[in-house]
């Protein structure tokens, strides 16, 4: 009998594998808690990605739309889009001309108004009596251009009416320094010397101003149109910068998420080489956007197969004969039963990508 034999080294040996469990399983337990909080940090990094690459998608479509619009506004008026300095200067002097005409029509004709206007009311402050020292002047105006559209249109087409053109505008000229006319007499020192000549000084301004707005009509409207297409356009591309600087924002914080994506998943691929956790998934937008943004392959993507491309047919199996030198060589039935469920299958698929193709509209 052995002396050396200890009958408490079976149980020795049993305490310490029981003792190595319990390592195991604690390392174990605690390698898998720190892979799903490795997990959980990684999704909500993911979830954070996917939110600012649609935020970034969506006004990069915006801002493509905005400027298509501005394309169309600048391709439907050549003119106002490459005017030189000279017609610039042009249009924003017809347009300012405009608005002084109306200014000035409104302090030279104010006297006149508010006389005729405040005739049927006691207050001479009444509501009435304001609105009309305003719309008035405004209203003469866009009768002036009017007439002066219509003599330009009869005057082109050759009409009979071009005389019957050429009178109203004559008399549309002579409305308002008719009304100082009016105004002048009805003082009683009208023949002093500093009213005779502030009144024909304004006489003189009012019928060049009127005169001007109907020989000159159309250089008004164009050079209005000319100021509203800059403005849409100021708009237009008021919304392409916004939208821009949107998808930019949301760049930066894809990029933020993106490394901090990274740095977590390798950081835990490095620890744990053995188990290794796989980056994403990612949608095939997320992964152009985030390329696209770093100006690098960052993420591989499979080639992207194309819908109309018509799929190959699928070749039929053929029954494998038997080996006629083998003496007990047999067919393998059920292979080739599942080669052909795989080929009915794939004729199938191709009929229905076939059908679909033909429904979709161009």
């Amino acid at each position: 009998m052995n002396a050396n034999n200890n009958p408490h080294e079976p149980e020795e040996q049993r305490e310490r594998q029981v003792r190595e469990r319990q390592v195991r399983q604690a390392q174990d337990t605690q390698t898998r808690r720190e892979r799903q909080k490795t997990q959980a940090v990684l999704n909500r990094n993911l979830d954070e990605i996917r939110t600012h690459v649609q935020k970034g998608i969506a006004a990069q479509t915006r801002g493509k739309i905005k400027s298509d619009r501005l394309q169309r506004l600048e391709y439907d008026s050549p003119s106002y889009a490459n005017a030189g300095p000279l017609a610039t200067m042009g249009h924003c002097t017809f347009a300012l001309g405009a608005i002084a005409v109306v200014l000035l029509n409104y302090f030279l004709i104010n006297a006149p108004v508010n006389y005729l206007a405040s005739t049927p009311f006691e207050d001479e402050k009444a509501w009435q009596v304001r609105v009309s020292t305003v719309v008035v002047p405004i209203l003469l105006l866009v009768f002036e251009l009017c007439i002066s559209l219509g003599r330009r249109h009869a005057m082109q087409t050759q009409d009979a009416n071009v005389r019957a053109w050429e009178t109203a505008g004559t008399v549309m000229i002579l409305v308002a320094p008719l009304l100082i006319v009016g105004t002048m007499f009805a003082r009683e020192d009208w023949w002093a010397a500093y009213n005779l000549t502030t009144s024909l000084a304004m006489i003189i301004l009012a019928g060049v101003t009127d005169a001007l707005i109907v020989y000159g009509g159309e250089q008004i409207y164009n050079a209005q149109a000319f100021v509203w297409f800059h403005y849409c356009r100021w708009r237009i591309q008021r919304d392409i910068n916004y939208f821009d600087s949107q998808y930019r924002k949301a760049g930066r914080n894809v990029e933020r998420f993106y490394i901090r994506f990274a740095q977590v998943l390798n950081d835990y691929n490095d620890r744990h080489p053995n188990h290794p956790l796989n980056a994403g998934p990612f949608s095939r937008d997320t992964a152009l956007f985030i390329n696209k943004w770093f100006r690098d392959q960052v993420i591989i993507l499979p080639p992207e197969t194309r819908e109309d491309e018509t799929p190959a047919a699928p070749v039929r199996p053929h029954p494998n004969p038997p080996n006629p030198n083998l003496p007990n060589a047999e067919v393998d039935v059920e292979a080739q039963t599942q080669a052909e469920r795989d080929y009915y299958r794939q004729l199938l698929d191709n009929q229905v990508r076939n059908n679909e193709r033909e429904v979709q509209p161009d």
